[in-house]
C-alpha cells in the first residue's frame, strides 16, 4: 500500500480519476464544527483572523498560514499540502508596510512547498509543488 517514504499522516490507495486516492490518519488532524480537517502539525499565526469556510477543505502538516499579518480566507474543497506558506501581501509606504487580505476561493490544489503571497487565488486553482505566487516590483 504505502512506501517506508510515505509520511505517516498520508496513506495512498486506489486510483480513482486518474488519481491515488489519499487516506488521512485522523489522530494526527483535528476537525472544527465546519467540517474541515486541520492538521496538529501546522502553524497558524493569528488563528483569530484565519477563515476557513464550511466545506472540508484540508490543511496538512508543516503548513504556515500567517493571519497575524492580515486575514486570511480559504475556500471550500480547498486542500493546503505539506510545506505550504501562505502569507498576505504586502505594500511599502513610507510610514511601514500595509498587508492586505489573502483569499484563497472554493476547489484550489496548493501543492507541497509553494509560497503564495496574492491578493486572491481563484476557483478551481492548482499551484504547483515549489511555486511561488507573489507581486512583482
Amino acid at each position: 500500500m504505502a512506501s517506508a517514504s510515505t509520511p505517516p499522516s498520508r496513506r495512498t490507495g486506489e486510483i480513482c480519476y486518474g488519481q491515488p486516492v489519499v487516506e488521512y490518519e485522523k489522530s494526527l488532524f483535528f476537525e472544527t464544527s465546519s467540517a474541515n480537517r486541520v492538521s496538529r502539525r501546522s502553524v497558524l499565526c493569528g488563528s483569530q483572523n484565519i477563515r476557513v469556510n464550511k466545506g472540508k477543505s484540508i490543511i496538512e502538516s508543516n503548513a504556515l498560514l500567517r493571519g497575524d499579518l492580515s486575514p486570511i480566507s480559504v475556500g471550500k474543497y480547498t486542500i493546503v499540502e505539506r510545506n505550504v506558506v501562505l502569507r498576505p501581501p504586502y505594500k511599502k509606504h513610507k510610514a511601514g508596510l500595509a498587508f492586505f487580505p489573502l483569499t484563497i476561493n472554493d476547489h484550489v490544489l496548493i501543492e507541497e512547498d509553494a509560497v503564495v503571497e496574492a491578493i486572491s487565488v481563484g476557483n478551481f486553482v492548482t499551484i504547483g509543488a515549489r511555486s511561488i505566487i507573489v507581486r512583482t516590483a
